[in-house]
């Protein structure tokens, strides 16, 4: 199969700062009667060609992102992520399942109650890839809660958290008696986050997920693209989960500095399920690579990285499209020119997939990405 990306990101910047207070200070404390909003857009074009036993599609998409965050006082503050998403193109599947996505969805629109420096109480939608590896959870909208509570002694930024949500899902009810459970995902982690300057900063993230009542839409499509089916069959067209889905989640990323001109960067991620046997429970990845700075306006970067995601790591719904759900391996090549001045960034994406255990309904992949992306400060 294979899978041809191409995209131009436009990005713009827009914030709002108080002129009665120096940066240091708005950074870590706003008066009562003084608020601080920032915002930004995302724009993204891209082309699309995937084909595999199942489907095919030549899409054109367009996607649009708001990012705006609203400090009300010291202690509340709003963030919201809209996004709308754009499509045109041709598209057919063997049950009509797969169709152009035309829709505005929220990434993130929550509410935070903050009692001190990088720990609140928040209410609302949060974007799962947040708070999870990217093997774990993709870029998607869950009704969730979470208190976080953190502890900083410079440049080192420890805290714990828990986080209850909601995983998006649709379902067909044929009668009132067939009614599924609302889908839960319950997480317990730590956090580590050590940072001296742009270059030399590292995050560590350890938690324990659980997921519990999935409908049989989402265990449908995710045996589609990985998941291990339970024997037997719901009905033709529905398919159940074989093992439940709960484990450990890590993640890592860093960027330190070299020479003074010379900086390594790189990210890693590690899922285990602990309710599916081993072979078939744990998933990997790991990138990194070097950058290097030209000059003050001028930066390189060229990374190269593994993956490994076998079929019962993660529900594949969920999962990143990155990785291509579940059942593959491959490796992933970035490289990226930055030019700093100007605010401007191309870079290219590479990635061939190979299927671990052979599936009708999966096969091997190649994506290939160009990005172009530039960001604009509107005050």
């Amino acid at each position: 199969m294979l899978f041809i990306l191409c995209c131009f990101n436009l990005k713009v910047f827009g914030e709002k700062k108080i002129s009665s207070l120096n940066e240091s200070v708005v950074k870590n404390s706003v008066s009562q009667n003084e608020t601080i909003s920032d915002s930004r857009f995302f724009i993204s074009m891209r082309a699309l060609s995937n084909e595999n036993l199942y489907s095919k599609a030549d899409v054109f998409g367009f996607k649009i992102y708001y990012f705006l965050t609203y400090n009300i006082n010291p202690f509340i503050s709003f963030e919201l992520t809209p996004l709308a998403q754009l499509q045109s193109g041709h598209i057919q599947s063997v049950d009509a399942s797969e169709k152009l996505e035309n829709k505005l969805t929220l990434l993130k629109g929550a509410m935070f109650f903050k009692w001190m420096k990088e720990s609140y109480f928040s209410l609302g939608i949060l974007n799962a890839e947040e708070n999870y590896s990217s093997i774990l959870a993709s870029e998607k909208g869950f009704f969730s809660t979470q208190i976080l509570q953190s502890l900083t002694f410079n440049p080192w930024t420890f805290s714990g958290y828990v986080l209850g949500a909601i995983p998006n899902s649709e379902s067909s009810v044929s009668d009132q008696n067939a009614k599924e459970s609302t889908p839960l995902l319950t997480t317990a982690g730590l956090r580590s986050r050590w940072k001296v300057n742009d270059y030399n900063k590292t995050q560590l993230r350890v938690s324990y997920f659980k997921y519990s009542q999935i409908p049989t839409s989402v265990s449908t499509q995710s045996v589609q693209s990985g998941n291990t089916p339970y024997d037997f069959k719901i009905s033709d067209t529905e398919r159940n989960f074989k093992y439940d889905y709960a484990g450990i989640d890590t993640s890592i990323e860093f960027k330190k500095s070299v020479t003074k001109k010379l900086y390594a960067l790189g990210e890693g991620s590690f899922v285990k399920n602990d309710k599916a046997p081993e072979s078939l429970n744990q998933g990997v990845q790991l990138i990194g690579g070097l950058g290097y700075r030209l000059n003050l306006e001028y930066e390189i970067e060229v990374l190269s990285g593994y993956y490994k995601i076998e079929p019962d790591a993660v529900i594949a719904y969920y999962g990143n499209s990155r990785f291509f759900r579940t059942n593959h391996q491959g490796i992933e090549t970035k490289g990226a020119l930055l030019f700093k001045k100007q605010q401007f960034k191309i870079s290219f994406y590479y990635n061939d997939s190979k299927l671990i255990y052979e599936n009708p309904a999966q096969s091997d992949e190649k994506l290939y990405l160009l990005k172009f992306e530039v960001s604009h400060d509107t005050f």
